[in-house]
Parts: structure tokens; C-alpha cells; sequence
């Protein structure tokens, strides 16, 4: 509220005025203009909101339609959503918690007050817990079970699949990996080369970042990457690649990369973080050396704690799901909401190792690889005689090296019940049904309203129905970077912002604002890309909608300067 400055009225003579008594009145009288001024455009601006909140009943009619006749909408009652969250869309960052796992996590509690050591082998057995896991990821990553295993995080099976598989010559020592690739991919395999003695004290002279996208694209052609595999195959040794690259989405043709560096002898490996549980896989089949992958995106295996969002924002956040939620507030305080994180991002990951390399045949011939070797990747019904020699156990299992942790076994467990229940042909056909629709609905917000050419006008056919808030030429405009084509995207799609003044980063900004204002979860990544993904398992067409719609809303207030101005407060 602005201050009042009443006015007194008497009929006594007033005093005689003097310069300051004569500036206050003037202060006075300016400010009070000012204030019902500035009260008249907030509430003008508050009704603006509103309406660009509320999607259109076309929209909300068809969102609602492609729910209803979504098989797997069931599974959604399984996860536990954060307080206040109107959609949650940053499944590739951190997955939802399975409400089962805190019935898994406590039996083992249980298991460890009652049995004590003897838990390794009676209750649950930890001794070989982690075959409760193996029938699922082999599944999902279309492997025979000894070729996969449970174990550590992604780096660290990383690191020990790099050491057996990293085979440098004097003549051909090079490692592969896509330009731009996730940086602790990028540490490790310099690591490695430099630990041999190749490429410099920090071994980037051994590595090769493979970069080949044409001037004025975002992603890369298969045919690109094979045919510099063939210009290049006489000094590479090792490729590493992602499933799914983490930053535009694409999905790279692991069947059609691994066969050409196997032409030329290369071996090659996958990091899976952000394609297992996402895409269908068939990693034997396609012949790949080895992958290594995370749990707590997708497959939503970690465990969950909660942290504290500062800030205002909407504390009973609302969703199109229903008619009279179909306008979230915008400035209510938020303090103190909590949201998801894991126990620590390492939750437990997975590794594969084609059974060629590692068969029981390939081990008793003595012809498997060489790696770093720890107690636990040795025969399990050897395991405690406590031999002085080390013989690997047959499978991906010959890669542990200690005892995995099994509260996030139990975690992973829960996770992969829907997995089980719903089948990755079921899932990548929803993904790409909300991939599709949101791009859909995006597309309505780059090329501006209906032919009418009315701002704030509703669109129908292809916008399915957003009604949109400003016309052509926005100034906090973005630009997709996904792939358009369904085989080459999975459930992420990233949207590249302009940079705002002084490069600031739009896409953080609007991160931040979508999360504050409408209760709406994704992620920015830097370099003014906003990533968000509706997970099939969990996210429906109406979640899709709401956060179409308060992108929509938050690109218009971002546009306001006031408003901008705050942002620019907000992020420093």
C-alpha cells in the first residue's frame, strides 16, 4: 500500500508556507497520484495474467480427450508429486518417486535391525540383491542378464569400463566423443588417456571431439558421424557417445554407429544416462562394447528428501485439469515448498558389457578384459574364501568391485515395477503422442495468433487451442532444437532462447518465473536452452497444456520491462 497524506482543513488562518513545508505538500500530492496509478496498472495487470493463464475450452477439451484414452494413465496414482506442483515436466533431470519405495526402503530397515549380518543371507539376501534388478534393465536395455549389472554411478562405471576397454597404441590412441558432450564424459575419457601417457598431461591431446553438424543446424546426420568414422578410423581406438545427448534431446542411431566403428575395429561405448527407460534399446543386438547409465532421471530410481524454494509464488498451485483450477493465482507467497531432489544424484547406476566380452566361456579362456578389480566382481560362491588372486566372475557382474548399497537397490526396485507393468512399446508410443502435442502447442507461440491477426486471439487446428498472448515478433522469443522427427527425440524436448540484455539468460529467467508464479517444474541448462520432458509414466496432455500456457504467460510478463527488470533481479 502506498502511504496516505491526509489534507487538513480548518478555518483558522494556515500558517505561512515555507520552502519545505511547500515541498511536502508537493511530494505529497505527487505520490498520491503515483500510487492510485500504480494500483490501477497492477490490477489491470493482474486481470492480463488471468487471461493469458486460462486456455482456451477447445484446448482443454482436446488435453483432456488424449488422457482419456491413455492406457497408462493408471500408473500416474503411483508416484508421489511435490507439494504446489501444477505439472512436473523435469523428468530428465530427476525422476518422481515411486510411492512403493517407501515400503521396499523400510523392509530392509527392518531386515537390517532383525538379522544384522545375517541379511547377507537369509531375508532378502543381500548377497544377491542386485539380480533382483538384473530381468528389468535387461529389458529395458535389450540385453541378456548376464550382460547387465546394478552398481555404483554412471562416472564411476564409466571409469571402470574405460580402463578395460581403453586400449591405446603408439599408433592409434585417440579417443571419440560428440562435441558438446556431458563434461564428466568428457573428464573421463581425458583422464584415462592421460593416466596411459597419451595426449599431454591432461590428455585432451588424445581426444577428439567429433563434431560433425553442418553450418546452420542444431543436431547431427547419422551419415555425417559414419563418414568421418571412415576418414578418421586410422587413429581412433575408442568412441564414446550418449544414447540421447543431454542439451538439444536427439536421439543418435546406436545400431547404425556402433556397426561402422566396429568396421574399422573401434570399439565403442554408450552412455545411457538419458536414453535407458526413455527409448526402446537393444544393446546385444546392435552389438555395443559396453554402456554405462544413471537411475535417478528416468528410470526414477533415487531417493527423495525435499528442499526449500524461496521466493513468491503460487501455494496452491492449480491445474486445466479442472474447470475452476483452470486460473492459478500469480503472486501468492510460496515459502518454504518443498520439492523433489534425490539422496544425492549418485543413486545407483548400471553398466553393460556385451557378452563377447565376458561370457563364462570368454572368462575361463582367460581372454576377458582386464580392469580394476575389488572383491565383489569376483565368483560370488568364491567371494569369502578370500583367495590372493583375483579370477573375475562371469557377466557384467565381474565389473563390481564392492557391495552395492541396497536401499537404493530397494529404490530401484519400486522404480522398475512400472516399467514391468507397462512395457517400453506402450511408453514410447505415449512419449511421443506429449512430445508431439507440445511441440503442437509451441509452434502456436512462434508463429503468432490465428489469421484473424487478433492478439490474445484463440487459435484452434494446429495450436490446439492456446490462446495466445502477444503477436509476431515477441521480443523473449526461443527457437526448438529438438529434432521434429519422432525417431530421433525422446520425451526431452529443449528450447533455445534469445539472450536478453547484457546476455542475460532468458531461459533461467523463465525457469525461475514458471516455477514461482505457476507452479510448473522443468530445467535451464547454460547457454539460454530451457529443457522439459513429459515422461510417459507420470505426465498426461494436460500437464502438457498447463505449462504451454504458462510459458505463454511467462513470455508475455517477461516482454513487460518492469517485469523484465525484476527478472534481471531475481537471477543475480
Amino acid at each position: 500500500k502506498m502511504p496516505a497524506f491526509p489534507t487538513t482543513t480548518s478555518s483558522t488562518a494556515a500558517p505561512a508556507s515555507t520552502p519545505l513545508s511547500s515541498a511536502r505538500g508537493a511530494f505529497a500530492s505527487t505520490v498520491g497520484v503515483a500510487g492510485a496509478s500504480w494500483l490501477v496498472l497492477r490490477a489491470l495487470k493482474r486481470r492480463r495474467d488471468r487471461q493469458r493463464m486460462r486456455p482456451s475450452p477447445l484446448g482443454l477439451e482436446e488435453a483432456r480427450a488424449l488422457d482419456a484414452a491413455d492406457s497408462l494413465r493408471h500408473l500416474r496414482a503411483d508416484f508421489s508429486f511435490p507439494e504446489g506442483c501444477a505439472a512436473y515436466l523435469c523428468g530428465n533431470s530427476l525422476g518422481l518417486m515411486p510411492k512403493a519405495v517407501t515400503n521396499l526402503i523400510g523392509e530392509e530397515l527392518q531386515h537390517w535391525g532383525r538379522l544384522g549380518k545375517r541379511g547377507h543371507f537369509s531375508g532378502s539376501e543381500w548377497l544377491t540383491y542386485h539380480k533382483r534388478v538384473r530381468a528389468s534393465l535387461a529389458a529395458l536395455v535389450g540385453a541378456r542378464e548376464l550382460e547387465v549389472v546394478a552398481m555404483n554411478a554412471l562416472s564411476v562405471n564409466l571409469h571402470l569400463l574405460l580402463a578395460s576397454f581403453y586400449r591405446p597404441t603408439a599408433g592409434r590412441f585417440k579417443i571419440a566423443i560428440e562435441r558438446g558432450a556431458f563434461v564428466s564424459d568428457r573428464y573421463a575419457v581425458c583422464s584415462h588417456a592421460a593416466v596411459r601417457g597419451y595426449g599431454g598431461r591432461d590428455g585432451t591431446g588424445a581426444v577428439i571431439d567429433l563434431c560433425a553438424r553442418r553450418r546452420g543446424e542444431e543436431t547431427v546426420r547419422t551419415e555425417d558421424l559414419v563418414r568421418w568414422l571412415d576418414e578418421h578410423a586410422d587413429e581412433v581406438t575408442l568412441v564414446l557417445f550418449s544414447g540421447q545427448h543431454y542439451y538439444t534431446g536427439q536421439i543418435f542411431d546406436i545400431e547404425a554407429i556402433s556397426a561402422a566403428a566396429h568396421k574399422h575395429g573401434i570399439l565403442i561405448g554408450w552412455d545411457l544416462a538419458h536414453a535407458i527407460g526413455n527409448v526402446p534399446l537393444r544393446l546385444h543386438d546392435w552389438g555395443v562394447d559396453f554402456a554405462a547409465w544413471c537411475s535417478y532421471k528416468y528410470l526414477n530410481g533415487a531417493l527423495r528428501g525435499t528442499r526449500r524454494l524461496p521466493g513468491r509464488a503460487c501455494a496452491r498451485a492449480r491445474s486445466p485439469s479442472c474447470d475452476r483450477h483452470a486460473c492459478p493465482p500469480h503472486a501468492s507467497p510460496r515459502a518454504n515448498l518443498p520439492c523433489a531432489l534425490p539422496a544425492g544424484p549418485g543413486a545407483i547406476g548400471g553398466a553393460f558389457v556385451h557378452e563377447r566380452h565376458c561370457s563364462a566361456e570368454v572368462v575361463a579362456a582367460g581372454d576377458a578384459p582386464p580392469r580394476l578389480a575389488g572383491w565383489w566382481g569376483t565368483d560370488e560362491g568364491a567371494r569369502f574364501s578370500m583367495a590372493a588372486d583375483f579370477v573375475p566372475g562371469a557377466g557384467a557382474d565381474g565389473w563390481q568391485v564392492s557391495n552395492p548399497p541396497i536401499l537404493q537397490l530397494a529404490a530401484l526396485r519400486a522404480a522398475l515395477r512400472g516399467f514391468d507393468e507397462a512395457g517400453m512399446a506402450r511408453l514410447r508410443a505415449k512419449s511421443v503422442s506429449l512430445t508431439a502435442y507440445a511441440l503442437r502447442l509451441l509452434d502456436a507461440l512462434t508463429t503468432g495468433p490465428s489469421s484473424t491477426g487478433e492478439s490474445g486471439s484463440t487459435c484452434t487446428g494446429s495450436s490446439g487451442g492456446v490462446r495466445l498472448s502477444r503477436e509476431r515478433g515477441r521480443k523473449a522469443s526461443f527457437t526448438v532444437i529438438t529434432p521434429r522427427d519422432a525417431r530421433a527425440r525422446g520425451s526431452q524436448v529443449s528450447l533455445r532462447f534469445e539472450p536478453g540484455p547484457g546476455g542475460l539468460d532468458r531461459a533461467a529467467v523463465a525457469k525461475r518465473l514458471l516455477s514461482e508464479r505457476h507452479g510448473v517444474e522443468v530445467d535451464a541448462m547454460g547457454g539460454h536452452v530451457l529443457r522439459f520432458a513429459p515422461v510417459p509414466l507420470y505426465c498426461s496432455h494436460v500437464d502438457v497444456l498447463t505449462f504451454v500456457t504458462a510459458l505463454d504467460a511467462t513470455l508475455a510478463s517477461m516482454d513487460d520491462d518492469h517485469d523484465f527488470g525484476r527478472c534481471q533481479v531475481l537471477t543475480t
